[in-house]
């Protein structure tokens, strides 16, 4: 493999579905061949990977555009790793880098993944900037058959978009039975959801349901892990759903924020179900979603619904 170079704003130990995708596919690259160039926001609750590729962790800076940042700091680390391909994990501003260092001759290629909602958003923003990112990149790999039919949309050669399916680490749920996630040792059955808190991913329709299922389960509780802009939204719709059942069932609901690794495990570990029902949203998309197989690596069922790349990580009657 050549050397590669991969510019993101997702990676461990920031957390959420993209920047599982990209470090789980990391692990598995050639580790002498591989660098990382990560640029956040701020420092995010989540893992750090004992990496054995070299992971440059940088924070944006104030004032200065992005693209002008990723620019610099693209070649910078370029020149340092003697990277032969930048893996681009962002179309924007880490693909108006890769375009600008290609056409100024400093890079010899780059390569685009993409994952959704990035691809939407470049399209909205700045459309004939992602189509000449898109256009010059040497191959495009989409997360999902879905994101991938999105970009041949934009009008993109079919031959050089390649589908790279998320994974999840051999290591997680490993030597965990099914039954132990049945919860047959007396404690309550557990709903569970890890998600961003926002409207599209339907938690407020699980909510809504709880009362058809604590008729049948009356003990049963729901726990959703993450935090987003609808998290009080959701908090007060399960409180005005548990006013109107009785008194055993109002505080059934669990709201855990953000959460470690090792906490999201533990949670893992005591679930029943995992549930995560997005909406079809015309704004942003559920390209896949790698949380769906990390519960299937935990034993657990999965309650989902239709939309986007879902059916592509959950299939009906089977997992």
């Amino acid at each position: 493999m050549k050397k590669t170079l991969l510019t993101t704003t997702d990676f461990a130990p920031r957390p959420g579905g993209v920047a599982r995708y990209y470090s789980e596919i990391a692990k598995r690259l050639d580790q002498d061949r591989t660098s990382v160039l990560f640029i956040d926001q701020t420092h995010s609750v989540g893992s750090r990977h004992a990496w054995t590729l070299p992971v440059y962790r940088k924070k944006w800076l104030p004032l200065i555009p992005r693209w002008i940042q990723a620019t610099m700091r693209t070649w910078l680390a370029a020149r340092k790793t003697g990277a032969e391909t930048i893996w681009v994990g962002d179309i924007l501003p880490f693909g108006t880098a890769a375009y600008i260092l290609l056409k100024l001759r400093l890079i010899p290629e780059y390569i685009v993944s993409v994952h959704g909602l990035d691809v939407l958003t470049a399209y909205k923003n700045k459309p004939k900037l992602a189509a000449k990112i898109l256009g010059q990149a040497r191959a495009i790999t989409t997360n999902s058959e879905f994101v991938r039919a999105q970009v041949v949309k934009q009008g993109i050669d079919q031959k050089k978009i390649h589908i790279v399916y998320p994974g999840v680490s051999p290591a997680v749920g490993a030597g965990l039975a099914p039954a132990q996630n049945v919860r047959a040792d007396g404690h309550p059955p557990v709903l569970m959801t890890v998600a961003r808190l926002e409207h599209r991913k339907g938690i407020d329709d699980v909510i809504r349901a709880l009362p058809k299922v604590w008729e049948r389960y009356h003990d049963l509780e729901y726990h959703i892990v993450g935090d987003g802009p609808v998290r009080q939204e959701l908090e007060t719709l399960s409180v005005d759903v548990g006013a109107l059942l009785i008194a055993p069932v109002r505080e059934r609901v669990v709201f855990h924020g953000k959460v470690s690794d090792s906490q999201l495990e533990k949670l893992y570990h005591q679930a029943s179900v995992f549930v995560m029902t997005p909406k079809a949203d015309p704004v942003d998309i559920e390209g896949f979603g790698i949380v769906y197989l990390e519960a299937g690596a935990y034993s657990l069922p999965v309650v989902a619904s239709k939309t986007g790349g879902v059916p592509e990580a959950v299939e009906h009657g089977e997992n």
